[in-house]
């Protein structure tokens, strides 16, 4: 369980200085990652850019903690290929969630690690966390945390997850992240790197508590140092070896709760980097190796949650600020493209003004131009994929209870939009 709640760092690791490495290596560090990057990017499907359902989100934010152009928040990269296989790689992580969720036991299928680490990937691509294929990412989180609280090992990565979602949580939660050293007559090394674990996953959601300014009472402050400082000095109190804290593992989960100027941190990086397989793997593993990418870069829990989207947060907005508007985009002739998605928009609007504000905010999610002809505002192009002779992008309106499609006749400039309308694309003969 404590392996599987493990991943949630990788989840939260976004960075907010993406080229700091070790200080006497970098060159070699860059190298490593770069590396390890490759195995992870090489271990998709190479028709549909997917990993493993499990394996999916993790190898997604592995690679993305440590290459900005694989971030879709703040990016402003105009390379159409490159844009074209980040949101390709961003919709089969959706895909993935899918597939997992539709496999008879709906979220229960998801783990309390996995359900983290989606919320990190879909929070990097600017979706709504509330509504992913009908489920409230957010509020399953805080269910569960209310669920297995106080006993779970897994509330440090459920905090840390509502945390990075700007939610707050209970004192009592925060009382239960300080480490309580159980009894341990024998000192045994093995029971030691068990807690070691826990308190490592603690430390981090500790982190991002810390640096929330929502809690601001004295009473909180204090609440949430004092299981800071507990965790941090069990962590501290324990003898690291000659292989760091025993297994890759370990030592990147140490690694990476410590985090940069803490403890033995040049050693246990070196540590790691000489452990990189010849094929740029750790372990041979997916997952693994995408663990270790982020203890290498030093990145922090915190910038997911300081990294804003470039559109406007649905949790931020109110029902007469922005309508929601879905769409679908589908071409199955030059790069075979499907893409799901949401904008919000201002109401009484019409599609193309809709479309064009949401690309100018987001250029590495949609890349959309129109053009105008004499029966009116056409789509130009979509992710690249332009309209040419006898190929043309046509727009469907989807009716919400039947899911039936009409094709729409009029110009983009004469399409009107409700909240919750929900538009087709196709890019056909």
């Amino acid at each position: 369980m404590i392996f599987k709640a493990l991943i949630i760092l990788v989840v939260v690791f976004v960075a907010n200085n993406p080229s700091v490495l070790a200080e006497n290596s970098p060159t070699r560090a860059r190298q490593v990652l770069d590396r390890a990057i490759q195995f992870l990017l090489d271990q998709r499907d190479p028709v549909n850019l997917s990993w493993k359902p499990k394996e999916a989100p993790s190898a997604f934010l592995g690679i993305s903690s440590a290459d900005p152009t694989w971030r879709l928040r703040g990016t402003t990269t105009r390379d159409v290929e490159k844009r074209t296989e980040v949101v390709a790689t961003v919709q089969s992580v959706q895909l993935a969630f899918l597939k997992l969720v539709s496999r008879g036991e709906g979220i229960d299928a998801v783990d309390d690690s996995l359900l983290t680490q989606f919320v990190g990937a879909f929070q990097l691509a600017c979706l709504d966390i509330t509504n992913i294929y009908g489920y409230d990412l957010a509020a399953e989180m805080a269910n569960r945390l209310h669920k297995q609280f106080p006993v779970s090992v897994s509330l440090g990565p459920l905090v840390l997850g509502l945390c990075s979602n700007g939610k707050k949580v209970s004192p009592r939660v925060i009382h239960f992240l300080k480490h309580f050293v159980h009894e341990n007559p024998d000192k045994r090394r093995d029971y030691q790197l068990y807690e070691l674990e826990r308190a490592c996953l603690n430390l981090v959601a500790l982190k991002c508590l810390r640096d929330d300014d929502r809690y601001q009472a004295p009473d909180e402050k204090k609440r949430i140092d004092e299981a800071f400082q507990s965790n941090l000095g069990f962590i501290q109190s324990l003898e690291v070896g000659d292989n760091g804290y025993g297994t890759l593992y370990k030592t990147s989960l140490a690694l990476q709760a410590l985090g940069h100027g803490g403890p033995h941190e040049q050693s246990l990086r070196d540590q790691l980097i000489s452990l990189q397989k010849p094929d740029g793997s750790f372990g041979g593993s997916v997952v693994v190796t995408a663990l270790v990418i982020p203890a290498i870069s030093n990145f922090s829990a915190q910038d997911i949650k300081d990294a804003p989207c470039s559109r406007p947060s649905i949790l931020d907005t109110t029902d007469k600020d922005f309508v929601k508007i879905n769409y679908e985009i589908t071409e199955n002739i030059v790069s075979k493209q499907s893409v799901v998605g949401q904008i919000l928009a201002k109401p009484g609007g019409n599609l193309d003004e809709a479309f064009k504000a949401y690309q100018k905010e987001n250029p590495l999610v949609l890349d959309y131009e129109s053009e105008s002809t004499p029966f009116g505002q056409v789509i130009r192009q979509i992710n690249g994929i332009e309209r040419r002779d006898n190929l043309q992008w046509y727009i469907y309106k989807v009716d919400p209870k039947t899911e039936q499609e009409a094709k729409i006749t009029v110009g983009l400039e004469n399409i009107q939009y409700a909240d919750g309308d929900t538009f087709h694309m196709k890019y056909d003969l």
